[in-house]
């Protein structure tokens, strides 16, 4: 006989939405809507991407979600997330700034830093577009990326990555990449990860990408693993630069 359910096990976690630089709460409805048909109960945060650094909007997010779970009385945390949002999740679970973090999904994140961003951020439309916090701190290099927003530990999390043949000077990119991010850039070695066909910000509306969130919010894993060339296996660890 299966023993009662504790009852912090028997409420569905919160799902917190955080969309990625320069994007808002908009581009993550079509998904939120997905989740709640399919009874999960959502956040979908619009946050300052440009105008912050990761450090100060993790710390901005964090109270944000606080403030909604003593409304809903949530026990439980899950994080999905697009993009520069991948990087603020990984900070708010690795120093302990979400408490009760239950799993985690990244869409295209860019987890060694973007090649994109360190070819860019020189530049004035750059710093004009993307600012000086967060989207500067995108150029930086895999060690202070890591330094940065840390591992997290002992939850259940995944990766979604985008795969296209455009992109804009995606002579910066190794291939395959999502026009913005290779996947290179978005693997963390041991986590498991599945590449979907569609680009960096058009995968937030592939109904592909919203059973693939769903089926690891719900069960911890993915519906389809990668299953390519070794460099591409689930679990390949992050190739040197």
């Amino acid at each position: 006989m299966r023993s009662p359910l504790n009852p912090s096990e028997s409420v569905k976690p919160l799902v917190v939405l955080l969309h990625g630089i320069l994007l808002n709460r908009w581009f993550l409805w079509p998904l939120e809507r997905f989740l709640k048909c399919r009874g999960h109960r959502t956040l979908n945060l619009t946050y300052p991407s440009t105008r912050s650094t990761i450090e100060e909007l993790a710390e901005e997010i964090a109270s944000r979600i606080s403030a909604e779970r003593a409304k809903s009385a949530a026990p439980r945390v899950s994080l999905v997330t697009h993009s520069l949002g991948g990087l603020i999740g990984r900070r708010l679970i690795s120093r302990g700034l979400l408490l009760g973090a239950h799993r985690f999904v990244q869409v295209v994140p860019p987890n060694r830093g973007s090649a994109m961003a360190r070819a860019w951020r020189d530049r004035v439309i750059y710093r004009a577009l993307y600012g000086t916090g967060a989207g500067w701190q995108l150029g930086e290099s895999p060690d202070v990326i890591d330094e940065i927003c840390g591992r997290p530990e002992d939850i259940k999390w995944g990766i979604v990555m985008g795969r296209t043949a455009h992109g804009l000077r995606s002579s910066l990119l190794q291939a395959p990449h999502d026009g913005v991010v290779s996947q290179s850039e978005m693997r963390v070695e041991e986590i498991p990860a599945i590449s979907i066909d569609m680009g960096h910000t058009p995968i937030l509306f592939l109904p592909e990408m919203w059973h693939e969130v769903a089926s690891f919010l719900e069960k911890g894993e993915f519906k389809e693993l990668e299953t390519g060339p070794p460099s591409l296996s689930p679990h390949a660890g992050l190739s040197a630069e």
